[in-house]
């Protein structure tokens, strides 16, 4: 990376996070705490809860505070057990599984990483490790920064948050990195083999796929 002033890990959550209950996965992770999105989102499942309810509605139960043990069946999903706290529950009968606890980041090796968390640990979208160690000059933005929360329209505040520090340490000083010669990068991608697109290339792209 010695090319480049900064570098911005923009490429948000790409694994899925796990139940981690016997017939699921044997790779087992955690489960973020609320958020107030989430509270926010509770608050609008009761608001639908409480209007008139109709013949054609569709009908879908939340179970809050109940957790799955298990995903039963033989060579096909049958049913799931759940329990609340200690007591034990009930067993639902279902044909599908739809698992829907958000996405893992993956750790890139080099950059400081939360493993209980699964996120880059940063404060403003500047990278920082166990020491506050900032020298690598690392950014990040969008889920792998702050989890997995929010939508395209989080992502921009997000985003500017992040290159709004870059650019502040950039005229600061470059954030704290020589590079060589702008044309370096010109032998670089050479070297390696690299099919690339010029800005104009991925204009036409963009438009070609907004047409379709």
């Amino acid at each position: 990376m010695r090319h480049f002033h900064a570098v911005v890990y923009a490429v948000g959550a790409s694994r899925s996070r796990r139940l981690g209950i016997p017939g699921e996965d044997p790779n087992s992770g955690r489960v973020l705490s609320p958020t107030p999105r989430c509270r926010r989102n509770l608050q609008l499942a009761r608001d639908y809860a409480r209007r008139p309810r109709k013949a054609s509605n569709k009908r879908i139960v939340f179970r809050y505070l109940q957790s799955p043990v298990e995903v039963v069946g033989e060579e096909r999903v049958e049913g799931i057990p759940i329990v609340s706290g200690a007591s034990v529950g009930e067993f639902v009968e279902t044909g599908l599984v739809l698992r829907s606890v958000g996405c893992r980041c993956s750790e890139i090796p080099g950059v400081a990483f939360d493993t209980d968390r699964g996120i880059v640990p940063a404060e403003n979208g500047r990278v920082i490790d166990a020491r506050a160690d900032r020298s690598a000059a690392w950014y990040v933005t969008g889920w792998a920064k702050r989890g997995p929360n929010g939508v395209i329209g989080t992502n921009r505040p997000c985003a500017a948050e992040t290159f709004a520090a870059l650019l502040d340490d950039l005229a600061a000083g470059g954030a704290g990195r020589v590079i060589e010669d702008a044309h370096a990068i010109d032998e670089l991608l050479a070297n390696l083999a690299a099919a690339c697109i010029p800005f104009e290339g991925a204009g036409h792209r963009l438009c070609r796929t907004r047409a379709r």
